[in-house]
Parts: C-alpha cells; sequence; structure tokens
C-alpha cells in the first residue's frame, strides 16, 4: 500500500471530493438545527401574509402608520372612528387606572368615606364595538 501524496494525479479531484462530502454534511447538520416552521409552505405563507399585510396597512393608513398621522379607524370596516370614541380607545390604560386608584382612595382606605359596599358608577368607556349609534330597532346602522 502506497501513501496519498499531493503530487499524485488524481489528488485534485480527491481533495474536490472530500471538500463536497464535507460541506453536504455540514448543510446536514445546519438543516436539522433549524426551526421546522423555517421549511416548507408554512414560511412560504407566513412570508406572502407579511407582504398582503404590510401593502393593506399602506392602503388603509395612507403610508406607514408608524410615520403618518392618521386618524384611528375600525380595523374591519375601515370607517374612521370619532374623536370622543378614539380617546376612550387610545387611553383606556390610564383612565382604567384613574378609576382603580379613586376606587382605592374613596373605599379601600381606612381614611375612606364610603362603604366598600356602596353603588358604584360605572366606567363607560367606548371600544371598537360600542362607537357606533344604535338605531331604534336595537342594531348599528347600516346592519
Amino acid at each position: 500500500m502506497t501513501g496519498f501524496s499531493s503530487s499524485s494525479p488524481n489528488s485534485q479531484e480527491l481533495l474536490q471530493t472530500f471538500r463536497i462530502v464535507i460541506l453536504s454534511y455540514e448543510i446536514k447538520v445546519v438543516l436539522v438545527k433549524k426551526h421546522y416552521e423555517l421549511f416548507g409552505e408554512y414560511a412560504t405563507r407566513i412570508a406572502i401574509n407579511a407582504e398582503t399585510l404590510c401593502d393593506s396597512t399602506h392602503v388603509h393608513c395612507e403610508g406607514n402608520p408608524y410615520l403618518v398621522d392618521t386618524p384611528l379607524k375600525n380595523t374591519v370596516s375601515s370607517v374612521t372612528i370619532p374623536d370622543s370614541a378614539a380617546l376612550d380607545i387610545l387611553y383606556r390604560d390610564e383612565k382604567g387606572q384613574l378609576a382603580y386608584e379613586t376606587f382605592v382612595e374613596e373605599r379601600i382606605l381606612s381614611s375612606s368615606s364610603t362603604s366598600i359596599w356602596d353603588r358604584m358608577q360605572q366606567l363607560k368607556l367606548k371600544t371598537h364595538s360600542t362607537w357606533m349609534a344604535k338605531d331604534s330597532s336595537g342594531g348599528r346602522p347600516g346592519n
């Protein structure tokens, strides 16, 4: 048996074959380590959905909603929500926190004058589903 040397006539071909085998093994290792959702039709569907969502946002929001000051719109119908309802929707967290703090001050603290069991006024915030006025039949206009 003789040794292998770089001066052999087939040494370059053999070396190239080894490189291909090692490269194919490295690719297999990388593919096995990646998450299964990165392959197949799932990844394609995600890419298509992201592009569709981006296009829809540009159409309905008059451009990038983070760069353009657009009015608040209903996500389903794209109808512009009036300012009074928009303020309730946008500042619901702050209004809820203020109502909670008022509740604690008026009813929970030992210095409170109101009983915890006394009747309370409900915080009536307009939401995406309640900002439209109901007609006489009890439904929303246009429905």
